[in-house]
């Protein structure tokens, strides 16, 4: 049958009293519905023996005659491809002898089987057509008196698994039409439950040819929105099984008519990541912060030349990495708190909040965890055994021994000074390193990607938050520097006041090159770091 005609439902007051999550699905159903119209015409017109109406009439004309039809790209070598899955698989395998191919979303136009050459000698490999609309197209061509060859099998590409075994074939292909599904990336999925392991997905479309949020192109046709061209990608054992509604096939680009929900990275595998990545971070640039810290305490408008020179004359080398051990605690525990508190916030919000804020929001929220969990208390016995390098005593010598001198005469209350600033400094840097993060790395990504990519992405993104958040990294470094019963700064507002009067703006900037320089680096080594050790994990764990 043709498809129905749906329109929304009459009256501003019964759409508008709907959830917004069903809105939105209502709104997304009727678009795709009526775009399927179109779908249905263009159709018509392909199956028209009028040379006015069907400018491809000679391609209809040798379908019906002999059945060969070109479905696939220049190049694509179908039977190619058949052989090599069979050959990886070995004799050996039981899942089926038979040689198949499944041509999804077919169109009215069947294919013929293929003349392959497969373990030396000619074979026909049969191709089977299916597409969600193959119904209507069988109804066309009855009504057209049309004998068609072969006929499509009535089967949309979310629903493959229901109408065939799993697995069945060597190899699925489908062309120019998973921009037109309801679901493409469930579509995906479905094509590697039904193909056999070690077989072949071949994904075929055009750049670019939707209206995101329309489901149709500039014509009125039925379309998503592709910001990259798919290849093809082998499927592995693991991706076949009856599991694979969960796995995520390679190479796979995000639709932006239809929002997704990403699926949520295990807890395990972010913590590790990132307490691996910030471990790495920490041991490059431990020098370039602790230079940082010492210009901010200084009044005197310290350069980071000069501030390096006199750490150097006062302690050595050794001086570059006062307050090793808390900085390395620190900064792995930070980033494993930080990647794990992100991917939770994000699955969450994903799903409440508009898209291009979900990174931005999440960010904020791991931010201000990271702050309160980790990142305040050992700041404080970061910066007091930093701070020992001016004031020449060494009080703080020790991560223990630090611990035991703040609780002894500060309380434990004393670990948490600062945290006003601390968690102002973390949450917006993260976010804006969050929200940043993953645009410029879509304008540098190549295919394949590249780890380089991350770590430039990363290291922009570093500057940028540094710049922003540097005035209050100042007031953080301040009052985490402060010694003693006597307290010059005694909240986040008040030492904000009181630099600005006593010191100017400039003040705020204290030690911005070379934490310009630690973050930047820090950060291109961080992402790109949690992304090799995030893969490496799940490989390893299979979570």
């Amino acid at each position: 049958e043709e498809p129905p005609n749906l329109d929304p439902p009459k009256g501003v007051e019964t759409l508008g009293a709907l959830p917004a999550v069903r809105r939105m699905l209502l709104t997304m159903q009727v678009r795709w519905t009526r775009g399927l119209e179109m779908e249905a015409s263009f159709w018509r017109g392909k199956l028209s023996l009028d040379p006015e109406e069907n400018v491809s009439l000679e391609r209809l004309k040798q379908w019906l005659a002999t059945g060969a039809v070109p479905w696939t790209l220049p190049g694509d070598d179908l039977c190619g491809y058949v052989a090599d899955a069979r050959k990886t698989r070995g004799k050996s395998y039981t899942g089926g002898k038979i040689p198949r191919v499944l041509n999804a979303g077919s169109g009215p136009l069947a294919p013929k089987p293929l003349d392959c050459q497969l373990d030396g000698r000619p074979s026909a490999v049969k191709v089977v057509a299916a597409d969600g609309l193959a119904r209507f197209y069988n109804r066309v061509l009855d009504e057209r008196e049309l004998k068609p060859p072969y006929l499509p099998l009535q089967c949309p590409v979310e629903e493959l698994h229901e109408c065939f075994p799993s697995p069945h074939f060597d190899a699925v292909h489908i062309r120019n039409a998973l921009d037109h599904s309801f679901d493409p990336v469930l579509g995906i999925q479905r094509m590697l439950q039904v193909t056999r392991p070690r077989g072949w997905v071949l994904l075929r479309h055009a750049r670019n040819e939707g209206v995101p949020g329309q489901f149709r192109n500039g014509q009125g046709k039925l379309r998503h929105q592709f910001f990259q061209p798919f290849p093809f990608c082998r499927v592995g054992v693991a991706q076949q099984k009856m599991a694979v509604a969960a796995a995520q096939p390679p190479q796979v680009a995000s639709a932006a008519s239809i929002a997704v929900p990403k699926k949520k990275a295990h807890w395990a595998v972010s913590f590790l990541a990132g307490f691996c990545s910030g471990a790495t971070e920490v041991s490059v640039t431990m020098p370039l912060d602790t230079v940082k810290t010492y210009c901010q305490v200084n009044r005197t408008g310290l350069g980071p030349v000069a501030g390096a020179q006199q750490i150097y004359q006062l302690k050595g080398i050794h001086g570059f990495y006062f307050g090793l051990p808390a900085v390395l605690v620190q900064v792995a525990g930070k980033g494993a708190i930080r990647f794990t508190a992100f991917e939770q916030f994000k699955f969450l919000l994903q799903y409440c909040v508009p898209k291009p804020s979900v990174d931005f929001l999440a960010g904020i929220g791991a931010g201000f965890a990271e702050a309160f969990l980790w990142t305040t208390p050992t700041e404080r016995l970061k910066v007091l055994r930093q701070n020992d390098i001016k004031s020449g005593l060494n009080r703080y010598s020790s991560l223990v021994g630090s611990i035991r001198t703040v609780a002894t005469d500060h309380g434990i209350r004393g670990l948490y000074a600062g945290i006003g600033a601390t968690g102002i400094r973390q949450a917006s840097g993260v976010g804006v390193r969050f929200a940043l993060y993953g645009h410029v790395k879509s304008a540098l990504t190549t295919d394949p990607p590249q780890m380089w990519q991350s770590a430039v992405a990363g290291g922009i993104t570093g500057c940028c938050s540094t710049l922003l958040n540097n005035p209050i990294d100042v007031i953080k470094s301040r009052i985490e520097a402060q010694d003693g019963n006597t307290k010059e700064y005694t909240s986040t507002l008040q030492a904000f006041r009181k630099i600005w009067q006593q010191e100017g703006a400039l003040a705020f900037y204290k030690g911005v090159a070379p934490r310009l320089m630690k973050i930047s680096i820090g950060q291109a080594i961080t992402f790109s770091a949690y992304e090799a050790y995030s893969s490496a994990f799940s490989s390893l764990t299979g979570l």
